[in-house]
């Protein structure tokens, strides 16, 4: 038997695959449309009534993503990305994912649906979607997405936060305090951001604290030292006044082409990525005169890592990035900055 779904009906009944999405919408002048397709009722020369599908409806396709979460949002020179929203749970997307998502999205019609009393085949729809696909989602195309203004869920200067699957933990310097998120209001979070696993209080020593200890010989200043980069750095707040990198090197120098691993650099910056967003950049293969040398650099990167750097690094080329921001330029995407409010600390 034919399944067949009457979309006048859909106000009025629950169905879970649709979810209200191929709403049948009145726009005037015999002209309609619904999910993301558009029709017109016309007459014949003997008064019989047809449908004559006129494409995709880029309203009916604009209504429909932002129902689903999509949006876009702006940076501070006014270059735009895109994101999906659940819950105000931001994932950075590209027109790829999303045109992905439409197209899943029509594999779920079924056989035939009832639009305006007349059966139209879902087989029509999908030809007509896919004739057009590939001019609706480049980056001007889904320009017309609402903007995504809601604020982030930021550091402080006299806090932090630490988003767990199951909590929000808000960090002070004397205190430690647990957040339900629907507490939060209307602030947002990267996906990303936040951490895999549930938080659960302990008051036991901690083996990264040996660690700590070990690595520091057992020296309080050492050891000191370590608690004040760790804390500079899971800190997402950034003093205009304050700019710092986090410089790592070996207790015992040696000449530049013998090699002293082991001594838990690595594992002390891996640290790191168990509670912030890190990015690592080979030091051995950086080249600074490459243009696209960082553009695995996002808005939502907390940490840049410069992993065995060479001898002749030319770390003047990072006094503005630590003083003015960052400039990332992409491959086929437009150059954008992060303020220096926003920017990843530097390692």
């Amino acid at each position: 038997m034919e399944k067949i779904i009457d979309l006048n009906d859909i106000g009025n009944k629950s169905y879970d695959i649709f979810d209200n999405w191929l709403e049948v919408k009145d726009l005037g002048s015999n002209s309609y449309h619904f999910g993301f397709w558009s029709v017109r009722l016309c007459a014949s020369q003997n008064g019989q009534e047809y449908l004559k599908y006129e494409g995709v409806s880029k309203i009916g396709l604009i209504s429909v993503l932002e129902h689903y979460g999509y949006f876009k949002r702006y940076r501070s020179n006014n270059t735009h990305f895109y994101i999906k929203s659940s819950d105000n749970i931001l994932t950075r997307v590209t027109p790829t994912i999303i045109k992905d998502f439409a197209l899943d999205l029509i594999k779920t019609l079924p056989e035939k649906i009832d639009v305006l009393s007349f059966k139209v085949k879902s087989d029509k729809l999908k030809e007509i979607f896919l004739r057009e696909h590939n001019v609706l989602f480049g980056e001007n195309a889904l320009s017309p997405l609402r903007t995504h203004i809601a604020n982030f869920l930021t550091d402080t200067k006299e806090a932090m936060y630490f988003p767990f699957k199951n909590i929000v933990i808000k960090v002070t310097g004397d205190s430690i305090k647990l957040i339900e998120y629907s507490n939060l209001e209307n602030l947002c979070i990267w996906e990303n951001h936040i951490i895999k696993r549930d938080f659960v209080l302990s008051n036991n020593k901690s083996m990264f604290e040996d660690f700590i200890t070990n690595i520091s010989n057992s020296d309080p200043k050492r050891i000191n030292a370590f608690r004040s980069a760790i804390g500079y750095c899971l800190h997402r707040f950034y003093s205009p006044v304050s700019t710092k990198a986090v410089l790592l090197y070996d207790e015992q120098m040696t000449d530049a082409n013998s090699a002293n691993g082991g001594t838990g650099k690595g594992l002390f910056v891996d640290s790191f990525s168990q509670l912030r967003e890190r990015e690592t950049i080979d030091g051995k293969k950086f080249d600074g005169s490459d243009k696209f040398a960082l553009q695995r650099i996002s808005e939502s990167t907390d940490i840049v890592f410069f992993d065995d750097v060479r001898n002749d690094f030319d770390f003047e080329r990072f006094n503005s990035i630590l003083t003015n921001g960052w400039e990332i330029e992409a491959k086929n995407q437009h150059t954008f900055r992060i303020p220096l409010e926003g920017s990843p600390k530097m390692i």
